[in-house]
């Protein structure tokens, strides 16, 4: 898997202003810490990692994170303008952001900067906070339409859920009035279970309850850890792994600067604890990864490890996290 990379998958920080509750961040809205460290990828480790010579050959930068949203990361707009300048003139960068923060400078910088920027709308109005805790939909429209007004080329991208799916009308005629390029709307797994506030308290669910408790601690977070590790889940060895990142020379860059061959491989394997499979799966691929900090080694030597990983591929020891996304 050592290849020219075509493709980068960036996370600009692992800081976020939502609680969205299905975000491996916190734990169903409810802050918690699963074992992620909250840092911002600063400029001088974008450039030790990325240096010109290897952006030159680069085609599609995504700026989206497994924890966090570019917005916290204080030069998101300088790390922008040094990828614009180096990637190839044909090159295009997209950036996925719940777009509730930061100023009108900041939009306008942006939009001056030709890259795409997927707005993650959920609803209208109220709506769109039943799931992105603590956005503000009036916030969003007035940054979307700075970045536009200043040149740039915005999309509406909205998951589709129960309380929201009689919008999609709507969301379609405001998007095209505010003057977004495109509308994109969804289906994803991220679309039931319980919502908790802050202080733990269950304030509504999505799609159907789980007849979890009203009122949660970080004693029943260790509770749902341990019964995720009770009932691992079942990854068919038979499968063949076809992998993405491989196929078109893909890499991520997590927030803290260690380098994955894409954002499912990167939910911090070493640390990250979760209730999900998300769990099971990094305890299978831990043990395979070694010396991958980029501003340290560089990317070339923190990419060596990807050769473990796809070892595994065709024995009788296929990692989940593979076997799962980019299996048939």
């Amino acid at each position: 898997m050592q290849y020219e990379i075509n493709h980068l998958h960036l996370e600009l920080s692992s800081l976020c202003n939502a609680r969205c509750p299905l975000c491996p961040r916190n734990f169903q809205g409810f802050p918690a810490n699963m074992g992620y460290e909250e840092t911002n990828l600063d400029l001088d480790s974008v450039q030790k990692s990325l240096p010109p010579e290897l952006l030159s050959k680069v085609n599609f930068v995504l700026i989206n994170g497994n924890f966090g949203d570019f917005v916290m990361n204080p030069q998101s707009v300088e790390i922008i303008q040094y990828l614009k300048q180096h990637i190839p003139r044909y090159g295009k960068i997209e950036v996925h952001t719940n777009g509730s923060a930061r100023d009108r400078q900041f939009w306008t910088d942006l939009g001056s900067m030709n890259i795409r920027i997927k707005f993650n709308i959920d609803g209208i109005g109220d709506t769109n906070n039943l799931y992105r805790q603590d956005t503000n939909f009036d916030t969003i429209v007035k940054n979307a339409q700075t970045f536009i007004a200043a040149g740039g080329y915005a999309m509406w991208n909205m998951t589709i859920f129960d309380h929201n799916k009689d919008q999609v009308e709507s969301v379609k005629i405001m998007a095209k009035e505010l003057g977004f390029a495109e509308s994109i709307f969804r289906d994803t797994d991220r679309d039931r279970g319980p919502v908790y506030n802050r202080k733990g308290k269950k304030i509504h669910w999505l799609k159907d309850d789980w007849t979890w408790p009203d009122q949660i601690d970080e004693s029943f977070i260790q509770y749902r850890i341990q019964e995720s590790q009770r009932h691992p889940l079942n990854s068919p060895q038979h499968k063949t792994i076809s992998c993405w990142a491989k196929k078109d020379k893909s890499v991520y860059i997590a927030a803290d600067g260690h380098v994955y061959p894409c954002c499912w491989v990167g939910h911090s394997p070493t640390t990250y604890r979760s209730h999900t499979g998300i769990l099971q799966w990094n305890q299978e691929t831990a043990p395979l990864v070694a010396n991958n900090h980029a501003p340290t080694v560089g990317i070339k030597a923190a990419m060596q490890w990807f050769e473990s990983l796809a070892n595994t591929w065709d024995t009788e020891h296929k990692p989940g996290v593979c076997l799962n996304t980019c299996s048939s």
